[in-house]
């Protein structure tokens, strides 16, 4: 049997899809991309992103799913715009000694998402 090993697509419940697409076009520059397939908000990652991104209409958020994590560069993350855009930080830069310093947010719609940064790890995290 081959393994099943590679994540290639997130699809995201969105309750509110203009305001969940601000958020994520605000917090992590994922501008949404002009095309509508089946109604879902197609979100445009960085070109070294090997997954693609989904906003979906009229469903609740994941709550106690999975919480995905996305490397990000150290401080380019604006808490305030979190705060603005309708989110909620529920854990700020919380440092695992030897692997980085995560965060944990939750998108409009009450998704939880987590930051992963390991830029400290080569400064003795």
């Amino acid at each position: 049997m081959e393994h099943i090993h590679k994540l290639c697509q997130i699809e995201i419940p969105a309750v509110d899809l203009e305001q969940s697409s601000l958020f994520y076009s605000e917090v992590l520059g994922w501008l949404p991309v002009p095309i509508e397939i089946y109604q879902y908000r197609v979100l445009q990652t960085p070109p070294d992103c090997p997954y693609g991104v989904s906003l979906t209409p009229s469903q609740t958020p994941s709550r106690g799913g999975p919480t995905l994590y996305f490397e990000i560069a150290e401080d380019n993350v604006s808490w305030e715009k979190v705060q603005d855009c309708g989110g909620q930080v529920i854990k700020r830069r919380h440092r695992i000694m030897g692997y980085g310093e995560v965060s944990i947010l939750k998108d409009p719609s009450g998704n939880r998402l987590g930051l992963f940064n390991s830029a400290k790890l080569n400064a003795g995290l």
